[in-house]
């Protein structure tokens, strides 16, 4: 049950101390071996060995940094989003827009997960804000497009990463739940800044 990372380096486990008395029951084996197959009588791990078992619960989560999947999404030059991010690479000013696809604004986009704390209803109203000021612009000036420059997003996204690589989730063995810190960015980390600009 000792973890293999860092302090804070994924989500910590909130326990009332239920779940670590289930796992001192008589009838309770914590098995950490992957799971080679399923077979009627239970579950045969990489190790070869049979768990039996009445119940499989999958709880599988979801994709977490494929943003927008499935959604195919064109942008100007017919650039689809998810060739742009390079599938799990989700990249946003602010988390909420992105270069070459005018008028789309994402809500809990890229950097905005909140790893260890924080109000996601604060986030989200934040985004929000953002969001309506970026309208009020598009409709006070007579435009019909907004998008963000190439520039700003990606100084924006550079000290993301920055201040990401000092970070609990940067260290060996830590993960965002989604990417590791050997497969470059963090996407998925609470954005570093508040910061706005045009």
């Amino acid at each position: 049950m000792l973890p293999k990372y860092p302090p804070f380096g994924k989500r910590i486990l909130q326990d009332n101390g239920s779940y670590l008395k289930a796992l001192q029951q008589e009838n309770v084996e914590l098995v950490t071996t992957g799971i080679r197959e399923i077979v009627p009588e239970g579950i045969v791990t990489q190790d070869g060995e049979l768990h039996e078992v009445d119940i499989i619960a999958c709880a599988t989560g979801f994709n977490a940094d494929r943003f927008l999947f499935p959604m195919k999404i064109v942008g100007r030059n017919g650039i689809e989003l998810a060739e742009q991010w390079q599938g799990d690479n989700g990249r946003a000013y602010l988390g909420i827009t992105v270069p070459n696809f005018p008028n789309l604004f994402c809500i809990y986009g890229p950097n905005t997960n909140l790893v260890v704390a924080g109000s996601i209803a604060h986030n989200a109203e934040s985004q929000m804000n953002y969001i309506l000021r970026c309208l009020r612009i598009l409709l006070e000036s007579d435009n019909r497009t907004l998008d963000c420059r190439q520039e700003v997003h990606d100084a924006y996204n550079a000290r993301v990463d920055e201040i990401n690589a000092g970070t609990a989730w940067a260290r060996r063995g830590s993960t965002t739940g989604t990417r590791t810190p050997a497969a470059g960015s963090l996407p998925t980390c609470r954005s570093a800044s508040s910061t706005t600009g045009r």
